[in-house]
């Protein structure tokens, strides 16, 4: 499921929708209102994300209301980075700075996204000023190499701090602005260079000049800027560099887990250490092997014991349950839950787990409304073919489509290619229990269990990918 909408319904508390008709006047230092302009009658679904920092930041909220305009009331305590999606029509994302006490109109502008107006004016259309004229990096080439994109992309930046230079020449800004939008706009940079989604580990491993002039003291002295985005997305991708280039054994090792802690605990304070070792847990989620889970056990263990923010203790609680689930036998709760079958009979799963013999199980949760869900039954479902008749791995369809027609529905369309098999809807009661127990928090979503039916893996990569194929080789054990 796209990332962006298993965020929606997180810390809802932080916005309300507002009832009144008018820009009401600020009547609190912290609150500040922004106003779907009345006289725009196509803006129909805003979303409002809160990008202070990397766990804080999913603070996503869907404005329910499917009629009218959007108002949003913001809890905010200090100037900082917001994002506002329009959906209906579709937008781009407008980042905007705002201070406690700002009152801002904004209306849909078609391919532009959003525009605003308001006393701080120029605060808002910043960034949409700064990408209408272009200044966005390239993809990275790895023909041209690190170093040379390095090089060019700190063209790009300068460019971009040279449009702020003359931006707050010819609109009034406050100097906290400028400030706060040229440090952002830097460490937009170091996140770029050090992209863990687009720069491959060897790149970074091989070339490491890239991290010349940027140290932890980069991150530590930002104490009085506004925290972006940009700047944990860089913190976090320069301590997984650091850690690449300095600790030699394989990347997601258990040495270079036990390193990046050990860097993290001696180089970073407060909340900027609290969130690299979060985010180094959730770097290793993402990419777990059998080997390791003792060991991030460990330290994950004695980690929550410094952690102070409830936020990274909820997050890194999280990921503790998904590692004390491995290896076990799944609970008498979860095999007596009722699933329902095609034809619309309710089946146990310890009776489902049971007709499918001794082999590998992966449980693939899904919905007839995910797209990414029904593309990846739809591209592997060739290779599921073959791992079943090969190896006697069986696919489970589980649905957590609250409509049994639609889901039928979707489950007639994939029988036309032959994905007919193994399909079952939750139920109300079992949809609450499985969500707790198998922590589904977005879909598609793939468990795999041994063929003693205990939880191997609570999470792993799509059917498809190397790592997967490598999950269920040693499963199969």
């Amino acid at each position: 499921m796209n990332y962006f909408y298993s965020l929606i319904m997180a810390l809802a508390s932080l916005i309300v929708v507002l009832p009144s008709t008018t820009a009401p006047e600020p009547n609190a230092h912290e609150t500040a209102y922004l106003v779907a302009d009345r006289n725009d009658t196509i803006l129909k679904q805003v979303y409002f994300q809160n990008i202070s920092n990397n766990y804080k930041r999913n603070e996503i909220i869907k404005n329910h209301s499917k009629v009218t305009p959007a108002d949003f009331v913001i809890t905010a305590k200090t100037a900082g980075f917001y994002k506002i999606y329009s959906f209906k029509p579709f937008g781009i994302p407008s980042t905007v700075y705002i201070q406690p006490g700002d009152s801002i109109t904004y209306k849909n502008n078609g391919n532009n996204g959003l525009t605003f107006t308001g006393k701080n004016a120029a605060h808002y259309n910043f960034f949409n000023e700064l990408f209408k004229n272009g200044n966005t990096y390239p993809d990275y080439n790895e023909k041209e190499g690190l170093l040379q994109y390095k090089a060019t992309c700190s063209k790009i930046l300068k460019h971009r701090i040279a449009f702020l230079d003359d931006y707050v020449k010819k609109h009034k800004v406050s100097s906290e602005f400028y400030y706060a939008v040229k440090t952002d706009l830097e460490f937009g940079l170091i996140g770029q260079i050090l992209n863990k989604f687009t720069i491959p580990d060897n790149a970074i491993k091989n070339n490491p000049k890239v991290l010349d002039g940027i140290s932890f003291k980069t991150f530590n002295l930002q104490n009085n800027v506004p925290v972006s985005y940009n700047f944990y997305w860089a913190l976090s991708n320069y301590v997984r560099s650091y850690s690449i280039i300095n600790e030699p054994s394989e990347n997601y090792s258990n040495n270079k887990l036990k390193f990046r802690i050990s860097v993290i605990n001696k180089n970073l304070k407060g909340d900027l250490r609290e969130f690299a070792l979060t985010e180094t847990f959730d770097d290793y989620e993402k990419h777990l092997k059998p080997e390791n889970i003792s060991v991030i056990k460990e330290c994950l263990t004695t980690t929550l014991t410094s952690i102070q923010d409830p936020v990274y203790i909820e997050e890194l609680k999280k990921k503790q349950k998904k590692l004390l689930q491995l290896s076990a036998d799944l609970p008498q709760e979860v095999l007596n839950a009722q699933l329902m079958d095609t034809e619309g009979n309710l089946v146990a799963l310890k009776d489902i787990l049971k007709s499918k013999g001794n082999g590998v199980k992966v449980l693939d949760f899904w919905a007839s409304w995910c797209g990414p869900c029904i593309s990846g039954m739809k591209e592997t479902h060739a290779l599921r073919d073959k791992l079943t008749a090969e190896q006697q791995v069986a696919f489970l369809y589980i649905s957590t489509d609250k409509s049994v027609d639609k889901w039928k529905d979707k489950v007639a369309e994939l029988s036309t290619l032959g994905i007919n098999k193994n399909h079952y809807r939750l139920t109300d009661e079992s949809h609450a229990l499985f969500k707790n127990f198998f922590l589904i928090e977005s879909i598609p979503k793939y468990v795999v269990l041994t063929p003693g039916n205990k939880v191997y893996l609570n999470t792993v990569p799509a059917p498809g990918s190397t790592d997967f194929d490598m999950v269920l080789q040693s499963a199969s054990k």
